[in-house]
């Protein structure tokens, strides 16, 4: 088991999120930061296992907001076409 303190997994997360961000930003627009966001917020707060590898959750939540954001905009472009 790794031990992170609470300040190091502070720091991890708001750098998985900013970068989380970014990305929605310059791919989807930033009308989409807002709704990534909260997302990847409820993505982690159904995470398990947050004490034991901070990092791994931190980018597994990542990878779910962001697999779940692709499907709702494919979606969307499916309904508009």
């Amino acid at each position: 088991m790794i031990a992170f303190s609470l300040a190091q997994m502070m720091s991890t997360a708001e750098r998985e999120l900013a970068a989380f961000l970014l990305t929605v930003s310059e791919t989807a627009g930033t009308e989409r930061v807002k709704e990534a966001g909260a997302l990847w917020i409820q993505m982690l707060e159904e995470a398990d296992g947050i004490e034991d590898n901070p990092k791994q959750v931190f980018r597994h939540t990542t990878i779910r907001a962001l697999a779940e954001l692709s499907a709702e905009m494919n979606e969307r472009a499916l309904l508009a076409s």
